[in-house]
C-alpha cells in the first residue's frame, strides 16, 4: 500500500495516527491556513482543501476541540490559542470557578480523496481536572474520560490510544478505507 499523506506539524499526533491505523504515513509538515470556527468539522474540511490544493494527491488532516459544557462548546476548536497563548493551567484556573468541569473532546479528521473532503470524528466525554501523569502531550494531563480513574497522561499511549478521542475519528475513517477496497 502506498504511503497515505498526513499532513502534520506535530510529530506525537503524527506517531499516534499511524500507531492507531496501523497502515504507512507520509509526513507532510505545512503551514495551511486555518479557518476561525468553534466547529472542529467546519475548520478540519478547510485544512483537508488546502492540504489537497498544496500536495496534488489524497491527503489526510486532523484536528482537535475540547468543548467545556459550562462554557457551551466554548473553547471547541480554538483549545490550540488557548493552549499557545493563555496555557491550559490559565484555563484550568478560569475553571476552577465552575461546578461543572464536564467536557466533551472531539477529534476530527479531514480526507481529500482528490475529488471531495469525507470528515470522521470521534467523541469522548470527560472531566476537566488538575494536571497528572506525565505521559502523553497536550492536553493528555488534564483530561480524564467518563469511567476512568487515570487521564490520558497518566494511561499512557496503549491505552489511551485504544479509546480516545482521536482513536474513534481514526476507526471511522479505518472502516471507511476498508469499504472502499471491497
Amino acid at each position: 500500500m502506498k504511503p497515505l499523506v498526513f499532513v502534520t506539524s506535530n510529530k506525537d499526533k503524527a506517531k499516534e495516527v499511524e500507531e492507531i491505523l496501523g497502515i504507512p504515513l507520509e509526513i507532510k509538515n505545512l503551514e495551511l491556513p486555518e479557518i476561525q470556527d468553534i466547529d472542529v468539522e467546519k475548520v478540519v474540511e478547510y485544512k483537508a482543501q488546502q492540504a489537497f490544493n498544496r500536495v496534488k494527491s489524497p491527503v489526510l488532516v486532523d484536528d482537535a476541540g475540547l468543548y467545556v459544557h459550562a462554557w457551551e462548546g466554548f473553547p471547541g476548536a480554538f483549545i490550540k490559542y488557548i493552549f499557545n497563548s493563555a496555557g491550559l493551567d490559565k484555563m484550568n484556573k478560569w475553571l476552577e470557578s465552575e461546578s461543572d468541569k464536564s467536557i466533551t473532546v472531539i477529534a476530527a479528521l479531514g480526507y481529500h480523496d482528490g475529488n471531495k473532503v469525507h470528515t470522521f470524528t470521534g467523541k469522548v466525554k470527560a472531566t476537566f481536572v488538575d494536571p497528572k501523569g506525565d505521559q502523553g502531550w497536550g492536553f493528555d494531563p488534564y483530561i480524564l474520560p467518563e469511567g476512568e480513574t487515570e487521564t490520558w497522561a497518566q494511561q499512557g499511549g496503549e491505552k489511551k490510544n485504544a479509546s480516545s478521542h482521536r482513536y474513534n475519528a481514526l476507526v471511522n475513517f479505518k472502516n471507511y478505507l476498508n469499504k472502499l477496497e471491497k
